[in-house]
């Protein structure tokens, strides 16, 4: 298991799960991925069936990778 692996699971933890708090402005978000995100990478489906390894996908391409953090 890579680290990047290890805190996507953390993130998970916190950020886990289909969320739409009206007060979040991030609106829509499922694995921690908001909809704006989603939609901009290409997906079309509904939110609360984004994939985790679609999610995963997103967030080491947009996120870890560009900090160079392994």
């Amino acid at each position: 298991m890579s680290i990047f692996d290890d805190a996507f699971d953390q993130l998970i933890g916190n950020e886990g799960g289909y969320s739409n708090h009206p007060q979040d402005p991030g609106g829509e978000t499922m694995w921690g991925i908001t909809q704006r995100v989603a939609l901009a990478w290409g997906y079309t489906g509904p939110m609360q069936d984004l994939p985790r390894e679609t999610a995963k996908h997103i967030a080491k391409t947009l996120y870890w990778d560009p900090l160079h953090c392994d």
